[in-house]
């Protein structure tokens, strides 16, 4: 009985103390309208702290104008009042115990801002923080139309290359997500991937370089997040666009995008067809030292490829809001591509010192068929309190097919046909990936909030490459090049976060653990042939650290970041398979690649929210690089390998508004730094070292009658990357836009790389410093063109989606 009683008498405690808590709590409500009395939804209403500014909580008005926050503590508070179109309203406010009703507050259009909403040219295309840079399509000109591949490689500091590499500020190892989340694709595929992808699905890119524990820990020194459009229009959309380039050859996309909103349901289509051709040229030359005495043959090559793809995207999604708390959204898209690729390659072969002996002739056909279907289940929920909490549902099924044949002649100096040998190749792949992911966030504190989640990740990876030699009229299989490959991996992660602010001081600080586990198993053909497994398993804590301290109230700040990121070997580097490229070089995959790690130091100013300047550090251990070798038969040999480490120091200046007048404004980056790469070869260590400067700068002028122009360039000096040294880069763009039609069509007029400088210079040293490898590849990126766009809609601004912007924004101001 006195148990009973000691709990019956706790129990009412409680009740008691909630009951006093409830009544100390402030219900906070209110009315918005116009100058006219009408009551204004969607206006954007942000609860502040009066003392600090601290962000508190944030609501919108609904279809009567009406806001309220619930139960919110006794204390001063500031509210602001905010709606596109009309001027914002700050007003204090002093709660007293009770519900409060506020007296109806009146908005004011502002005739300037929509002015300024009319001319799209005029928004800023690059917003900085610390360690993140945003670019929005929309308000470019030359990449506001056309592939995301093209939009990527016209950012500052960002390349992509046609091999897959992706270089962020002259740093390889980056991570590509789509909304967050990665794509599992790399190489050629990736490439494929983003060429298919139309940049009018997409609302910016975001260049990461202090990424927090939300964020997978894959990417060496900052990922690239390109952020897909959202349904913004009540009502039905259509946009559809065109455009044709020419340079050596012609290229052309069409696509459009379709999106409908109604109530509680919303529905967006996406569609895009891309074909062309893509020229390429590619010289190398193979030269050995004199002094090396075993028998050594130099080579020159010649090669021609042309490209012939063409590319079918689509992508097919809803959501569905339940209600103020609970939402659905279910998507998925598809991309069909097929290349068909001719090549001739000349070979030169002479020893050391003597001139041609004899010449090798080869022509390939490469016939490429890929298809792949990804998509997405998404259920989110949040309430009054801020407390959110998303479950996620994502897979990729990807399916590569690959043939090819390859004739080869070798000749002597009077053109007497020494040999002549033809070589065919069936290869594939497949991927399979499916990943689930579930997050939690609710603020501990108005200051202080908390994040976690958990991310479990499993992919299948399939390859076969099977060759055969055409013998007397006949195919036969090679057993000793064709084998089978299959690769699993599991990664389970887990994350937590605090982002909490005191006074001018706000902190983010997260942990990341990842715990990966990978199986391969190689099968081969030949008779006999040695099989072989590998496992390994390992577990990594990802820590990622942002501290930043406001200098004043007009945007000045100074910032420390920290945080540790990972590069896994992709599957590409792991496939032990032979690339036959021609009788004297192949290209081959490691399945002994360990992951490489990095930790990232970066100490941040920023001035006025425009100017920024950032001290950087890296260090890499085992970094991931290309390595040449060659074999005593002259065959040389290109593999991934694991160098000793990677450091580099630099600084990094951005100016989103150089220059600000009415009718020009420049944006500027400027990059320096010192890179180390260090490797073990026949027991010695070698350090190869360099400085390298880049500078790019975007130029838009607003000049009558909506027309907007554009210049961009950029310039990057020499850069190294382990045993490779690129030669400088630099090319200029030029593009100019009118709009007609009540700006629903828009007229595009581009011209890239004017002078046919963006040329890949590369020189590579041989193992064992016998020699050394240059090549000078020249792809078409320069060409002229004209791209049109049409936009229809019925409807007006969603005001839903202005609100989860706007407010969204303010909390990640004021945290």
């Amino acid at each position: 009985m006195k148990s009973i009683k000691m709990i019956g008498e706790l129990l009412l405690s409680l009740w008691v103390f909630q009951i006093n808590a409830q009544q100390t709590g402030v219900i906070i409500s209110g009315k918005v309208t116009d100058a006219g009395k009408k009551s204004l939804e969607g206006v954007s209403v942000v609860l502040k702290d009066a003392i600090d500014s601290i962000y508190v909580s944030g609501a919108v008005t609904d279809s009567c104008g009406i806001f309220v926050f619930p139960k919110m503590k006794k204390r001063n508070y500031v509210l602001e009042y905010s709606l596109l179109g009309y001027k914002k309203q700050i007003l204090p406010f002093i709660p007293k115990a009770g519900e409060q009703a506020i007296q109806n507050v009146m908005l004011e259009e502002d005739a300037q801002m929509l002015s300024e909403v009319m001319v799209t040219g005029k928004r800023t295309f690059m917003k900085m923080g610390p360690g993140t840079t945003s670019f929005s399509m929309d308000a470019m000109v030359a990449s506001s139309q056309g592939n995301v591949l093209d939009a990527l490689r016209s950012l500052p500091g960002v390349m992509v290359n046609e091999d897959g590499a992706v270089i962020l500020n002259g740093q390889s190892g980056i991570k590509v997500l789509i909304n967050g989340k990665s794509t599992y694709l790399s190489r050629d595929k990736l490439v494929n991937y983003l060429r298919s992808l139309p940049v009018s699905s997409i609302k910016d890119i975001q260049l990461i370089t202090a990424p927090s524990a939300k964020y997978e820990a894959e990417g060496k020194t900052g990922l690239i997040d390109i952020r897909t459009q959202k349904v913004m229009v009540k009502g039905w959309t259509v946009q559809v666009n065109a455009a044709y380039k020419q340079s050596n050859d012609g290229k052309w996309n069409a696509g459009g995008r379709l999106t409908y909103q109604k109530n509680k349901f919303a529905l967006f289509l996406d569609y895009s067809y891309n074909k062309g051709k893509y020229k390429s040229v590619l010289d190398i030359s193979r030269k050995f030292d004199a002094e090396i005495l075993s028998p050594r043959i130099n080579v020159y090559q010649q090669s021609r490829m042309k490209d012939n793809n063409w590319e079918n995207w689509g992508r097919i999604g809803m959501n569905y809001d339940f209600n103020n708390r609970l939402s659905f959204e279910v998507s998925t898209s598809g991309t069909l591509f097929d290349k068909r690729k001719p090549g001739n390659t000349a070979s030169s072969f002479l020893k050391s010192g003597i001139s041609a002996d004899s010449c090798l002739y080869t022509r390939s056909l490469t016939r490429m068929k890929q298809k792949a279907v990804s998509g997405e289940i998404l259920l989110t929920y949040k309430d009054e309190k801020e407390r959110m909490a998303d479950l996620s549902f994502d897979y990729l099924i990807h399916k590569h097919r690959e043939t090819f044949s390859m004739f080869s002649e070798m000749k002597n100096l009077e053109e007497q046909i020494l040999r002549r040998d033809t070589l065919g190749g069936d290869m594939g792949s497949d991927i399979c990936m499916y990943s689930t992911q579930m997050n939690w966030s609710m603020y501990l504190s108005p200051k202080i909030k908390f994040d976690s989640g958990v991310k479990l990740t499993w992919v299948d990876l399939d390859n076969k490459a099977l060759y055969a030699n055409r013998l007397s009229g006949m195919w036969v299989s090679n057993n000793n090049m064709s084998n089978l490959y299959e690769y699993n991996e599991n990664i389970n992660a887990a994350y937590l976060q605090l982002t909490g602010r005191i006074g001018k001081f706000s902190l983010v600080a997260g942990l990341r653990l990842e715990n990966t586990r990978i199986n391969g198993v190689q099968q081969s053909y030949e008779m006999g042939g040695n099989d072989s497994t590998f496992k390994d398993s390992y577990i990594h804590l990802f820590p990622s650290l942002t501290f930043q301290y406001e200098l004043s109230e007009i945007g000045n700040s100074i910032s420390f970041l920290y945080n540790r990121r990972i590069v896994r070997p992709n599957y590409g580097d792991l496939s032990p398979f032979n690339y036959i490229w021609d009788d004297y070089t192949r290209l081959t995959g490691n399945p002994n690649l360990r992951a490489e790690l990095t930790d990232n130091i970066e100490l941040t100013y920023i001035y006025k929210k425009k100017y920024r300047a950032a001290l950087f550090f890296s260090y890499t251990k085992a970094p991931i690089m290309q390595s040449i070798e060659t074999l005593e038969n002259n065959v040389v040999i290109v593999y991934p390998k694991n160098f000793k480490n990677n450091s580099r120091i630099g600084l990094k200046l951005d100016a989103s508004d150089l220059i600000q007048l009415k009718w020009w404004r420049i944006s500027a980056n400027a990059t320096l730094y010192h890179s180390w790469y260090k490797w073990e070869e026949s027991g010695r260590t070698i350090e190869k070292q360099l400085f390298t400067p880049s500078v790019s700068i975007n130029n838009q002028f607003f000049l009558p009658a909506k027309i907007n122009a554009e210049l961009t360039g950029f310039y990057n000096g020499h850069t190294i990357f382990g045993q490779a040294i690129v030669e400088p880069l630099w090319s200029i763009s030029v593009a100019i836009q009118k709009k007609i039609w009540q700006d629903r069509l828009v007229l595009r007029l581009f011209a890239n790389d004017l002078f046919q400088s963006n040329r890949q210079h590369l020189t590579l040293y041989l193992s064992g410093n016998i020699g050394k490898t240059s090549t000078k590849q020249f792809s078409d990126y320069r060409c002229v063109g004209l791209s049109v766009s049409i936009n229809f809609n019925q409807g007006k601004q969603s005001k839903k989606n202005i609100r989860d912007v706007g407010i969204d924004q303010r909390k990640r101001i004021n945290l």
